[in-house]
């Protein structure tokens, strides 16, 4: 993802984890397109991110976790 900024937020899709609820469980959503991955939205007020083309959301916090940094290093304004 890139933002307004300039920033980039890149994550594997395959360590996401993505369901659809069925109507009584949740089960694993197809692996999704690039195409559907590049339809992204910055959602709940910028703590996270829209994919609306395959239902699925994530928090910032959940992306940043399966980013190889040190997060306590990480500065927020």
């Amino acid at each position: 993802m890139k933002f307004a900024s300039g920033a980039r937020l890149g994550c594997p899709v395959d360590a996401l984890e993505m369901l659809n609820w069925t109507g009584s469980e949740f089960v694993q959503a197809p692996r999704p397109t690039d195409e559907q991955l590049a339809n992204v939205r910055v959602w709940a007020g910028g703590h996270a991110v829209d994919f609306p083309d395959i239902e699925q959301n994530f928090d910032l916090d959940e992306l940043m976790a399966l980013l190889p940094i040190d997060h306590r290093s990480v500065v927020t304004a």
